[in-house]
């Protein structure tokens, strides 16, 4: 947080002269926000993304799919990058970014009759 004053001074024809200061405080951001969520999900998966705070209390929060609440829940067809923009009470905006991978699943059997696959998806 920097504090700056500011003076001014004003001199009249008559030489008369008036000063006055003001002091402008910064606010620091008081929140450090996180985005919680899966970073891969498989093909047509779905997962929910939380944007979480420490050290303050939030007071806005917008979504780059317009959503305004903590929590969203996403489909992403192919990898996505999502973004929210965390306000705090001093009205300073933190911006957060979180990128989710989708990945297909393709299995190409030949010839084989019987299979077990464990897979993460």
């Amino acid at each position: 947080m920097v504090n700056t004053t500011y003076t001014v001074t004003v001199t009249n024809t008559a030489g008369c002269t008036d000063t006055e200061s003001i002091t402008v405080t910064v606010n620091g951001l008081s929140i450090n926000a996180l985005i919680t969520g899966l970073d891969t999900l498989c093909s047509g998966q779905s997962a929910t993304l939380t944007a979480s705070l420490s050290g303050g209390n939030a007071t806005n929060y917008i979504w780059s799919n317009n959503a305004t609440t903590s929590s969203i829940n996403v489909t992403p067809a192919a990898t996505t990058t999502y973004s929210v923009t965390v306000t705090d009470i001093n009205g300073c905006g933190m911006p957060l970014l979180k990128s989710i991978s989708s990945r297909d699943l393709l299995l190409r059997l030949q010839g084989l009759m019987h299979v077990r696959v464990d897979l993460p998806c």
